[in-house]
């Protein structure tokens, strides 16, 4: 990402001309993806690559290449996931955690019932079940039915309001106005 934002500001003066700004970026994100994915970490990829086309739109690189770059991107993320058997059966239990509630879908259906058991209000800090052997990656994926079990419904809603209040943040310049490509 430093590299990207490093580039970028050093070529804000060619930033329309994709050859100088969008060509490079995207093979070094290639690169940096290929790597990622020799782990195997999809979700990692995918969010570093979001990162890096955020970070291009808001540089001003023009919306055509930056969407085939997209489009390209994401087909690829696809075939990762329907030619990989343990990201499709992964895939499909983020769909349907009920088809194998005990095996493939116990992670999703036990982030359920965390969230459930909070109700509105939530059990209190430090007093969620969850994360105590119910829900086999509580500390990593999903840290939202933690918080959703321990401060309810109306902690949960305050995590997403400041994600919505982030990212209003981030686009308010834009949609002002205030922001010309020419910077």
């Amino acid at each position: 990402l430093l590299f990207v934002a490093d580039l970028l500001d050093r070529r804000s003066d060619k930033i329309s001309d994709w050859r100088w700004c969008l060509a490079p970026v995207v093979a070094y994100l290639g690169l940096i993806s290929a790597l990622i994915m020799k782990q195997p970490n999809l979700g990692t990829t995918i969010i570093i690559a979001f990162m890096v086309l955020t970070m291009l739109l808001v540089a001003g690189v023009p919306l055509l290449g930056l969407s085939v770059t997209a489009l390209a991107g994401a087909a690829v993320a696809t075939a990762f996931v329907a030619f990989t058997p343990f990201r499709r059966t992964r895939f499909l239990r983020f769909l349907n955690p009920w088809a194998d509630p005990s095996n493939s879908g116990l992670q999703n259906v036990q982030s359920l019932v965390g969230i459930a058991n909070g109700g509105i209000l939530g059990r209190g800090l430090g007093r969620s079940t969850a994360k105590w052997g119910f829900l086999p990656f509580a500390h990593t994926d999903f840290i939202f039915a933690v918080i959703g079990e321990e401060f309810g419904f109306l902690g949960a809603a305050f995590v997403l309001s400041l994600y919505a209040l982030l990212i209003w943040r981030a686009l308010r310049p834009h949609l002002r106005g205030e922001v010309s490509r020419d910077q």
